[in-house]
């Protein structure tokens, strides 16, 4: 908070190329982070972004050459944009189950990177998002858009389904599936909830598209025992 007033959003170019800066810890209801914001933050080593965030800009952490790992997995971010992350230090990225594409030139000389985990079966990903990223492994779904991205452009990649070991649609984590998780799909999609605890955005994303209220009426029908459109057979524990 700023003199007692909560941030909701840090504006395009506001830290750029401060090196005075060695981590940076955001919290909710921050829910911008604008173009250029930490640009050549050389000095900048973490980042903790909270789960109400939603737009990340263009360059934001771009030639922030000492950020060695990005975690967006609580994040309701939607797009990793052009530059995003360009000429860093990354050796992982995490990136959320909203997000639905990364841009090209997002990751553009990350010659570090050796992991990017893409939970989203239907993210689009740009030609160059990746350009000099020559140590990567994608880790994504079976028979998604990053799968196909990466036989394409001769990336290597695996199966992310031994990183999550969860039932398909238990957002609360109580290793079952009961109405309180798709009750808690609907707070968090209509802001009532920027909780996201043991990952409920990806635990209740039942088809791997992103958390929508499909995901939560799917769960209510699978719970009623109605016949389901919505390939709730997936929800088993794996």
């Amino acid at each position: 908070d700023l003199n007692d007033k909560p941030v909701t959003g840090i504006a395009p170019h506001a830290f750029m190329k401060n090196t005075g800066i060695v981590s940076l810890t955001a919290q909710d209801p921050l829910t911008v982070i604008g173009d250029y914001a930490f640009f050549e933050c050389t000095s900048l080593q973490q980042v903790i972004l909270p789960a109400s965030l939603i737009t990340l800009g263009e360059a934001a952490f771009s030639g922030a050459e000492s950020l060695s790992e990005i975690n967006l997995d609580d994040t309701l971010i939607t797009a990793i944009k052009p530059y995003a992350f360009a000429n860093t230090s990354l050796t992982k990225a995490v990136l959320p189950s909203t997000c639905t594409s990364i841009d090209d030139y997002a990751f553009l000389n990350c010659t570090e990177l050796e992991t990017v985990v893409i939970p989203n079966k239907y993210v689009k990903i740009g030609d160059n998002a990746f350009l000099g990223c020559n140590q990567i492994t994608i880790m994504c779904s079976e028979m998604s858009k990053a799968s196909d991205y990466a036989e394409a452009n001769g990336i290597p990649y695996d199966y992310t389904e031994f990183l999550y070991p969860y039932t398909k649609g238990d957002a609360d984590g109580d290793d079952r599936i009961t109405i309180m998780d798709a009750t808690r799909i609907q707070r968090i999609l209509t802001r009532l909830s920027i909780e996201d605890v043991e990952n409920a955005s990806i635990r209740g994303d039942i088809d791997g598209d992103g958390l929508k209220i499909f995901d939560a009426t799917a769960i209510q029908r699978f719970l009623v025992g109605m016949g389901n459109p919505y390939d709730v057979k997936t929800m088993i524990y794996r």
